[in-house]
């Protein structure tokens, strides 16, 4: 008998459900708000090369957030 969460429909139901809770969480979408109005009044003040960096730093964040969420689930 398949253990149910080795399954990857389950993963996938999991995954799926845990994205459509935080869509709807009011306070994580406030934080977001903020964070996004913060970033368009930070990114005209930097020269390229920051915002090169800065936007390499926003990208391995989200990565590594995927990741621990995507450990968390499972």
């Amino acid at each position: 008998m398949n253990d149910i969460f080795s399954s990857m429909a389950f993963r996938e139901f999991l995954q799926k459900r845990c994205e459509e809770v935080t869509c709807h969480d009011a306070k994580r979408n406030g934080i977001d708000v903020k964070i996004l109005a913060l970033e368009r009044k930070l990114l005209p003040m930097l020269n390229d090369e920051a915002k090169t960096v800065y936007l390499e730093i926003e990208e391995l964040t989200t990565m590594l957030q995927n990741y621990t969420d995507n450990l968390l689930i499972y």
